[in-house]
């Protein structure tokens, strides 16, 4: 699910993660170390909500984020679901459900880059293509992207963390935008204006990095 090619899409292909801070960890032992419900609302806004009404977004995960998410919330509603996997054919819808409607099928794809440009090309109601998860699908996706959006989480707690994004290319690749006013234009569909949070024992900000103009 690797790539060292960069490609450049239509439509934004945005990886939406939630990371403590500063070495950018994801997860331990492949579940999330916390439980901020204001982080999953902004999560389920944020890849559900679109600027046109016509149009939903998909939603592109690894087999192993589609399985931690609870049965009875699987698919994730009114979003396009993409699971990765080596072992899936190219291209392969399953629907679920007693009353199947478009936005109950799932579809099956076997590499991110393949994915990426079916749902470019021949999807013309997808709005984002959201990245979901997991560490090794954000980390073969970052050629692709045009922007991240990253829930950048803080606290005095010591969590165990063991899966991380690879700081490293996220720094030769994207800047990360001092101006809220990006992020706000960024979100204008949800209702979304303020990126400061305290939850608990948790201090966290949404924050957005932006490809970097090679050009310069």
């Amino acid at each position: 699910m690797s790539s060292s090619t960069s490609l450049k899409f239509c439509k934004p292909v945005v990886p939406i993660v939630a990371c403590l801070m500063p070495e950018f960890g994801i997860g331990f032992q492949g579940k999330l170390p916390w439980r901020l419900k204001q982080e999953m609302k902004y999560f389920k806004d944020i890849t559900t909500k679109t600027l046109d009404s016509n149009k939903r977004n998909a939603v592109l995960m690894g087999r192993k984020t589609w399985l931690s998410i609870p049965p009875k919330f699987r698919p994730l509603p009114g979003r396009l679901n993409v699971v990765l996997s080596r072992s899936n054919p190219e291209w392969e819808f399953t629907q679920t459900g007693e009353e199947e409607t478009d936005e109950n099928n799932i579809v099956h794809a076997n590499s991110i880059e393949f994915a990426l440009k079916k749902l470019d090309t021949e999807y013309d109601d997808i709005e984002r293509i959201y990245i979901i998860g997991g560490g090794e699908v954000y980390n073969s996706s970052y050629n692709y992207c045009s922007h991240l959006l990253v829930t950048e989480i803080n606290t005095e707690r010591a969590l165990q963390m063991d899966t991380f994004l690879d700081t490293n290319k996220i720094n030769e690749l994207f800047e990360k935008s001092d101006n809220l006013k990006d992020w706000q234009k960024f979100v204008s569909h949800t209702p979304y204006t303020e990126n400061k949070v305290t939850e608990g024992e948790y201090n966290y900000s949404y924050q957005l990095y932006t490809k970097k103009n090679k050009t310069k």
